[in-house]
């Protein structure tokens, strides 16, 4: 159990190098993982999953010293096409992961789309810290991942790696929100360009600057240039897909928006939130009824899905008291987090329960004295309120905080009685974001 962290490490190491194959389509970490510690067979795995292929194996270490056992095995008929053990010193790891990826592509007879990297002599405690830190980052012990990551650069200044995992962190922080975005966007920003000066070739540390460029900068045809370099050094990358979509549904292309999230759903077929963002692609391109049917059918897989959106679909339909059942389940499954309470309060308010509304307004703004709230959050209370002129103060001062949410400024349903409104087109103008038509 003490290596746990250490194992995972190398098996996602090994994933990440495979997925760099182009002819390869290699299903992300978070989906892999579900099956880890599970009693399945390799064949309901590779069903659940949508595979051919399953690469399976043990790993031990002792000291200084690792033995891996790799086999491939074709689900079809469960014969193994390579199995191999290894024993190496730890500097040896990178080698030794260059080694398994090369002879399962061999095995699969396929042509290797990219010359895999030389291997480096990695120094083997700043690399075991970096799996801790990866390990961390996982579970979101941000404190923890951080910690690591540094001790890394400590034995090990030039860890591209070490910078990469950094700036991941930093930008899994903002995406969970309650972290101001001035204080940790140009942390991301600038442990991602650290590693990219190291090492070009991190599809993650590419697709961590993306995030920044797009949510925070606002500078979209250089966000654009880093999903694109992120997806084209690894085009198995589900979090770089997922991101991309977002990226491609504010500049309102939703037809390229929805090829990528259904990529990354397809990369990643069991992660929560690739479900929940292809819903919320639905909802913001205004199709309520794939949206609904999309909510039901990932929420048989997990119930999350269908309690963080449903309620928000049925409000556009007008369901309004299914809507606030479902939005109130939602503040509760999240501790009000994620915008939930201001979702709820927008319901309240379309629905004509004002009083209740102005109460989540209250405690909203009470809380933003101790902590970072969302401006853009209270804005679309104020909206449901139909009070503009409050609303377009909030959207004042989230554009001012750099508020992440402002991107989907022309997008968000919620808005669109704005956008007549002059002071609603002055401040897509700024933004630089098309108007819908």
């Amino acid at each position: 159990k003490d290596q746990e962290y250490f194992c995972d490490g190398i098996s996602e190491e090994i994933l990440d190098a495979l997925a760099k194959v182009k002819e390869l389509r290699v299903v992300a970490h978070t989906s892999s993982f579900a099956f880890k510690g599970k009693d399945a067979t390799v064949g309901e795995i590779a069903q659940k999953l949508n595979v051919r292929n399953v690469l399976e194996g043990s790993l031990r270490r002792d000291g200084n010293r690792i033995r891996i056992s790799a086999q491939l095995i074709d689900t079809r008929n469960g014969f193994h096409l390579w199995s191999e053990t290894y024993e190496r010193e730890l500097q040896d790891v990178f080698a030794l992961q260059d080694e398994i990826t090369g002879s399962i592509v061999n095995a699969l007879k396929i042509k290797l789309a990219i010359a895999l990297p030389a291997s480096k002599k990695p120094n083997p405690e700043a690399h075991d810290l970096d799996l801790k830190g990866r390990y961390f980052l996982n579970r979101r012990d941000f404190e923890k991942a951080i910690d690591s990551f540094q001790l890394a650069l400590g034995k090990d200044p030039k860890d591209a790696l070490a910078y990469a995992g950094l700036s991941e962190v930093y930008v899994v922080s903002a995406v969970r929100g309650g972290v101001a975005p001035r204080e940790v966007m140009p942390k991301a920003k600038q442990a991602a360009s650290q590693a990219l000066s190291i090492d070009d070739g991190l599809s993650d540390a590419h697709g961590s600057l993306a995030y920044v460029t797009f949510f925070y900068d606002w500078d979209w045809p250089a966000a654009e240039n880093q999903f694109k370099r992120a997806i084209e050094l690894n085009p198995n990358n589900a979090d770089a897909h997922h991101w991309y979509s977002h990226y491609l549904m504010a500049q309102r292309r939703i037809d390229e928006s929805f090829r990528e999230s259904n990529r990354a759903v397809e990369l990643s077929p069991f992660d929560f939130l690739m479900h929940v963002h292809l819903t919320w692609h639905y909802l913001y391109a205004r199709q309520y009824d794939q949206a609904l049917a999309h909510t039901q059918k990932a929420g048989e897989m997990d119930i999350r899905v269908r309690v963080a959106w449903l309620g928000l679909i049925l409000e556009q339909k007008g369901r309004y008291a299914e809507a606030i059942a479902q939005l109130e389940k939602d503040v509760e499954r999240t501790g009000g987090g994620f915008g939930s309470e201001a979702s709820l309060a927008h319901a309240y308010a379309v629905s004509g329960n004002r009083d209740a509304a102005h109460k989540i307004v209250a405690a909203l703004q009470e809380k933003s004295e101790r902590e970072y709230t969302s401006a853009f959050d209270i804005a679309l209370i104020h909206v449901g309120l139909g009070e503009k002129d409050q609303a377009f103060d909030c959207l004042e001062k989230g554009y001012e905080a750099r508020a992440s949410e402002m991107v989907t400024l022309t997008t968000e349903p919620r808005l669109d009685n704005l956008h007549s409104d002059p002071r609603f087109t002055e401040l897509a103008r700024r933004m630089r974001l098309s108007l819908p038509k």
